[in-house]
């Protein structure tokens, strides 16, 4: 048996196929509703070729996945990095924001990493943010803005 040839775009094709078959089922259902050509879709499924940028748009939108999701074959992330990305794309994050408090606590989330990713750029450190916020907490002890608890 000849084992099937593996292309540049195999891992993007996967996920593709993969979203397309759960929300869609066939891939000529799937192109009647991008308007892509169904010989075209084969092709970025099997990962022979990849999508221009409007292709690309309407494969995100119409399958309801972030472009960073459908590029993560091409991105090098951690696992820990990769996991949250999956987790954040296949539990449905639409739905789960119709809960008020899992939106409140995801918004104070989001605003708590963006005061740490300013203060981490305005004081110009380049490590982990483990190890910058001990750096932070040290600097408010210092300072007298955090007291130590006895």
């Amino acid at each position: 048996m000849e084992e099937e040839k593996k292309y540049k775009y195999a891992e993007f094709g996967k996920l593709a196929r993969k979203w397309r078959k759960t929300k869609y089922g066939d891939i000529k259902t799937f192109s009647k509703v991008t308007g892509i050509p169904e010989p075209l879709l084969y092709q970025y499924e099997i990962g022979r070729s990849f999508p221009s940028i409007e292709n690309f748009i309407t494969i995100c939108q119409h399958l309801d996945k972030s472009p960073s999701y459908m590029l993560s074959p091409f991105i090098e992330l951690n696992h820990q990095e990769q996991e949250i990305l999956t987790i954040y794309e296949e539990t449905g994050l639409r739905e789960m924001l119709q809960d008020e408090e899992v939106a409140s606590r995801l918004k104070f989330t989001l605003m708590g990493f963006q005061l740490l990713y300013q203060t981490k750029k305005h004081f110009n450190h380049s490590g982990d943010v483990m190890s910058y916020l001990n750096v932070l907490k040290e600097k408010l002890f210092e300072e007298g803005q955090l007291k130590k608890i006895k």
